[in-house]
């Protein structure tokens, strides 16, 4: 299964240690969509950097800071499951060498893939109240405000 890969190269985040252009090629050879942002931080707002994507929809892997600082920001941009592959404190910081860290980063990203794709999908159950309140509101309509006054 193809996904979209989003990934944030902010240099004073990360450093330059990862070769991204290398990564790029490495995941969009098995097909998957890339995108490289320089600072997805400072406008996380704006929804340009979702609609690059061929299909938005497509279950996303998000690689750059750690998921305590992005987790819940990122998923409430995309309407497709997403996962958040933590290359800051894992690769960057962890790795002095640019060759371990960019392969380090690449087996970090791809398990984030694997995790995003053999996961299934959550779908939240029914809203059972909001489903009683509109039956009420449907009898209220019907018979008035006042059910004893049939």
């Amino acid at each position: 299964m193809k996904t979209n890969i989003l990934i944030c190269a902010k240099k004073e985040c990360l450093g330059d240690i990862i070769d991204f252009p290398q990564i790029k090629k490495y995941f969009e050879s098995k097909r998957h969509e890339v995108i490289i942002h320089e600072n997805f931080c400072l406008e996380i707002n704006n929804l340009k950097f979702i609609s690059p994507f061929n299909v938005p929809k497509r279950p996303t892997v998000f690689a750059g800071c750690s998921p305590l600082v992005m987790e819940n920001r990122i998923k409430t941009l995309f309407d497709a499951p997403v996962e958040i592959a933590n290359i800051r404190e894992q690769c960057s910081w962890a790795c002095e060498e640019p060759d371990i860290a960019t392969k380090l980063c690449k087996e970090i990203i791809y398990l984030a893939v694997n995790q995003i794709v053999y996961t299934k999908r959550y779908n939240p159950p029914d809203n059972v109240l909001k489903q009683k309140l509109a039956e009420y509101e449907s009898v209220i309509k019907e018979i008035g405000p006042n059910p004893f006054k049939l």
